[in-house]
């Protein structure tokens, strides 16, 4: 019987900023960034910015989290994904929505 048993796993910060790796912590922010007090407030203001420069014809078809972020020069990670899809539902009030758009199936904030 194997006593005693340890098992190392790496984390990857998910800020984007650091790219710092490691080991048993937490796997979400790196201890550095964490201490720095980060948030997604760096995001926020050109993502609401973005959508209110957006023409209401543009707003009427719907918006996409990838062209928030190819629009923004965001990192196309997960974690930006969630950020951008967080700032619809939650500052901008938008609803997701399944929509077809020339035979593909993608979800659209209105």
């Amino acid at each position: 019987m194997i006593k005693n048993l340890r098992i190392s796993v790496t984390f990857q910060c998910i800020c984007d900023k650091c790219q710092k790796k490691w080991i048993n912590s937490s796997p979400k922010v790196c201890p550095q960034c964490k201490s720095s007090n980060w948030n997604s407030d760096s995001t926020e203001s050109p993502i609401i910015d973005w959508y209110n420069n957006l023409t209401h014809n543009q707003k009427n078809q719907g918006v996409t989290v990838f062209q928030a972020i190819a629009d923004n020069s965001l990192p196309t990670a997960k974690s930006s994904e969630m950020e951008v899809a967080n700032i619809f539902s939650k500052h901008l009030n938008l609803k997701k929505k399944q929509t077809m758009t020339n035979g593909t199936r993608s979800s659209k904030w209105f």
